[in-house]
């Protein structure tokens, strides 16, 4: 209830202004794997999608793509969620900064190469 809202709040302040983000990192992945679900952690996700492109740092933006990943294809969302997302990942690759664009390329690459045939 209201100590995770409050966890994923430091986690998102976390994740985009520190320099000790491995910790927290950790940390969404272990609310990942539980398939914890609120509008916070949602919105905590869309951040991930950000620094994929984002970050100056190559490994937080390559974690920020694996955490994001999992999140797409094993958490429960509209189609129109769903959509949203790709079409966020496809807009990324026009990202100002070319490693950016590089990153949010190799995103898009793993998410096709594991989405399920039918779609």
């Amino acid at each position: 209830g209201e100590q995770m809202k409050v966890l994923i709040a430091f986690l998102t302040v976390s994740i985009s202004e520190s320099e000790q983000h491995n910790p927290a990192l950790g940390l969404i992945k272990a609310i990942l794997s539980r398939k914890f679900m609120s509008p916070e952690f949602y919105d905590l996700m869309e951040a991930m999608l950000k620094l994929n492109v984002r970050s100056q740092k190559s490994s937080l933006r390559q974690q920020s793509a694996g955490i994001f990943i999992r999140y797409l294809l094993d958490y429960p969302m509209s189609d129109e969620r769903f959509e949203q997302h790709l079409k966020q990942i496809v807009a990324n690759i026009s990202y100002e900064y070319k490693e950016g664009r590089l990153s949010a390329m190799q995103m898009l690459t793993a998410v096709e190469e594991r989405l399920p045939d039918e779609l």
